[in-house]
């Protein structure tokens, strides 16, 4: 009779073999799968860094245009095409002070409707109404359930009109045909007429 040992030894070296082969084959699967979430990351964070570098390149371009701009009119002209198309958005308006103070509408995009373009190229924002009178430059106007606030690198969040004053931003709405919106005063004294 032949003694099982070597045979044994063998099958049991084997089987370790196996085990050890199996449990590098499971490091290696999730190594595949750590990478593989890291290159999806990598392609995302590129994605990212291409529409930032296409927007700062846009904005520099915007810059020397307008340089070379004589005429307010100019500016406002070039504005609502770069907020829909480099920044996205479906619709922009331009307001800009006159004489009386009021804001009225210089320039806008992505009213296709020709009744609706006319009702907004027609808005007048006066001086003295609740709008206008609470609104400070660089104090973000936010209209719309969804409407997260942006943050500023230096001040943090910025901060919404009052609430008191969420009446006139539901008007300002209606009368631009918008569900939700943000509006950003840059400067205020600057008179166009």
């Amino acid at each position: 009779m032949s003694s099982p040992g070597p045979a044994v030894d063998e099958l049991a070296e084997l089987r370790a073999q196996l085990a050890a082969l199996t449990a590098d084959n499971l490091a290696l699967r999730e190594q595949v799968t750590s990478q593989r979430r890291a290159e999806e990351q990598l392609y995302l964070l590129q994605g990212q860094l291409d529409r930032q570098l296409r927007l700062v390149r846009r904005l520099y371009e915007l810059g020397q245009q307008f340089d070379q701009f004589r005429e307010p009119g100019q500016v406002f002209a070039e504005l609502p095409p770069f907020v829909r198309d480099d920044l996205g958005y479906q619709r922009a308006v331009v307001f800009g002070g006159g004489r009386t103070g009021a804001l009225r509408v210089r320039a806008c995009a992505g009213y296709d409707d020709a009744h609706e373009a006319g009702a907004v190229a027609a808005l007048v924002l006066p001086r003295d109404g609740a709008l206008l009178t609470a609104m400070q430059p660089g104090q973000l106007v936010v209209h719309g359930p969804g409407a997260d606030l942006p943050t500023d690198s230096e001040r943090g969040p910025m901060s919404r009109l009052p609430s008191s004053n969420q009446g006139a931003v539901s008007e300002l709405a209606r009368a631009l045909g918008l569900h939700e919106f943000l509006a950003l005063p840059l400067y205020a004294g600057t008179t166009l007429d």
